[in-house]
């Protein structure tokens, strides 16, 4: 039987990998539709979700507002799915 990866997977290990990641982009790069449910997830887990209201621009050059989701660090919380990582904020988010 072949194990597929969950979303819940999926997303700790792009979190891990220190980067961030909005609605659309979890659409784009993860698959996953629900992306608010999988942080959920993961929050009930132990792990610490940050998170910040953003302006980016859409297809049309106007600006929207849109939630920015990352993980500080993976040190010291509980280990899902035996994946661990220290993780930085991304580095493009300081400037903000």
């Amino acid at each position: 039987m072949n194990k597929h990866e969950s979303q819940a997977e999926r997303l700790l290990k792009h979190f891990q990998s220190g980067r961030s990641i909005t609605r659309l982009e979890s659409f784009r790069e993860l698959g996953i539709t629900e992306l608010s449910a999988r942080i959920n997830a993961l929050e009930k887990q132990g792990y610490e979700i940050q998170r910040e209201t953003i302006t980016v621009k859409n297809r049309f050059g106007e600006d929207c507002r849109v939630k920015n989701y990352w993980m500080e660090s993976a040190e010291g919380q509980s280990e899902l799915f035996g994946i661990a990582a220290e993780v930085a904020r991304p580095a493009h988010l300081n400037t903000l």
